[in-house]
This record gives C-alpha cells, sequence and structure tokens, in this order.
C-alpha cells in the first residue's frame, strides 16, 4: 500500500511540474499572473528629496499586441510631480531589444558595453517616443510653474533592466540614455524581502 501511495505521488508531482517555461517570457508571465502590482521602494539620483520612497511597479497586457506594459508612481501625491518626471512612468517591457539589423541594441555602462539580449530572469523596459515626449512636456510644465525650488533636469530617454523571479518583479535600475548611447543611472526600485 505505501508503494502504491509513493508512486502515485510521484506521478502526481511529475504531471504537476510537466510544464516547464520554454524562455524568459514565459516564466515572466508565470511569474505575473494573478498579481500585477509590486509595491517597494524606489530613490531617485535626480532628486536627493527623493530617498526611499514608498512606490510600485504594475505590470499589465498591453491592448495593442502580446506585450506587456510596465507602470511606475509613488504612493503619495506629495511626490507624483516628481516620479512623473523623474522616472519612465511607462514603459514598454521587453525581453531583448533588437535594431532594425538584427544586432542586439547595445549601450555604454560604465565603459563597457551591454547588449539588450535575453537574460535568464530579467526584463527591460524601454520608453517610448510618445512618452518620451510627454514627459519632456510635464518637466517643462513643472519648472515653468515655480512651485519648486528645485530645476528638474531635461534627459534623455529613460530605460530600466528589472530582475525578476516566481513572485513577481523583485527590483528595476533606471537609467538615462544619453545621446552618445551611454547609460547613465538614475534610480532603483527595490521589493522587500518578505
Amino acid at each position: 500500500m505505501k508503494k502504491i501511495t509513493a508512486l502515485l505521488l510521484l506521478a502526481g508531482l511529475c504531471q504537476a511540474f510537466a510544464f516547464v517555461p520554454e524562455n524568459n517570457e514565459q516564466l515572466f508571465e508565470m511569474a505575473i499572473v494573478e498579481r500585477y502590482e509590486f509595491r517597494g521602494r524606489a530613490t531617485s539620483v535626480l532628486d536627493r528629496k527623493m530617498q526611499n520612497i514608498q512606490s510600485h511597479i504594475t505590470i499589465r497586457p498591453t491592448y495593442v499586441d502580446d506585450g506587456f506594459v510596465a507602470i511606475f508612481a509613488s504612493d503619495g501625491n506629495k511626490l507624483q510631480h516628481k516620479t512623473n518626471v523623474l522616472f519612465p512612468t511607462v514603459g514598454d517591457v521587453h525581453f531583448s531589444v533588437y535594431k532594425e539589423n538584427g544586432a542586439p541594441q547595445s549601450y555604454s555602462l560604465r565603459g563597457r558595453q551591454y547588449e539588450l539580449i535575453e537574460r535568464d530572469k530579467v526584463f527591460y523596459v524601454t520608453e517610448s517616443d510618445f512618452e518620451y515626449e510627454e514627459r519632456i512636456k510635464r518637466t517643462h510644465e513643472l519648472n515653468k510653474s515655480g512651485r519648486f525650488k528645485m530645476k528638474y533636469p531635461v534627459t534623455g530617454k529613460f530605460m530600466g533592466i528589472g530582475h525578476f523571479n516566481i513572485s513577481g518583479v523583485t527590483m528595476v535600475d533606471f537609467f538615462e540614455i544619453t545621446e552618445d548611447n551611454q547609460l547613465v543611472e538614475i534610480g532603483t526600485f527595490r521589493r522587500p524581502f518578505r
């Protein structure tokens, strides 16, 4: 009887673990199933007052294609005006990014080339042309308003390099893409360990 029970248990385990994700995207979909919002803490190097602020990242399917969109926001209204110019508020999620000629997109990061190729449990968040233009408009409006002493910088496009595990998004490092294809660190998002 014990042997039969053990065999049935083994068969059940094999059946339960029969689906093995073929690629990063499938693993990512499994990680965010039933849970799209991930709360954590963010820090910006563009504003010294934005250190360790409560924030969240929402991952949702896009309405246009079969991909995903990442939406970043702070939890407090007082900081909302800052996060929507100092972080990429909306970006497309990719697992690798290629140029039109089929070569991997690459940037210089701390003097070394970094290619946006598929890596284990890594995703990339890229700011679209439209979102970039909207963010720059918000930056100019914020600077003209005179409500804040600080003048917010007009930057290049933003990008994020994110990490995830089976429980979802764990961290995202945010970068500005300069005109000469350098990645400059602008901030981080970290989820606390549970």
